[in-house]
């Protein structure tokens, strides 16, 4: 996932011709907890792949874990969202 990630802030740079800020905003926090630490249901490793998005110049990562809903993929809360 960071690979893709890279590839599409790079390739729009360079497209652009424009060394411009990107945002992600990372996964909230969504179905029951794992027992598996190494996130066996692949959120956890999706949310890590967005953190690495950092290593990329001009980058910033919105983390919304906190505002989620287990059993609801989109946050009600999006005032807070927005304000990260």
């Amino acid at each position: 996932y960071f690979q893709k990630l890279k590839v599409l802030i790079e390739g729009r740079r360079k497209l652009w011709g424009y060394d411009f800020p990107v945002y992600v905003v990372q996964l909230p926090d969504f179905q029951a907890a794992n027992k598996n630490p190494e996130g066996g249901d692949g959120w956890s490793r999706i949310r890590l792949a967005q953190a690495k998005v950092l290593t990329l110049p001009k980058t910033g990562l919105a983390v919304t874990i906190d505002v989620g809903d287990p059993k609801d993929i989109h946050p009600k809360n999006k005032f807070d969202v927005g304000e990260r």
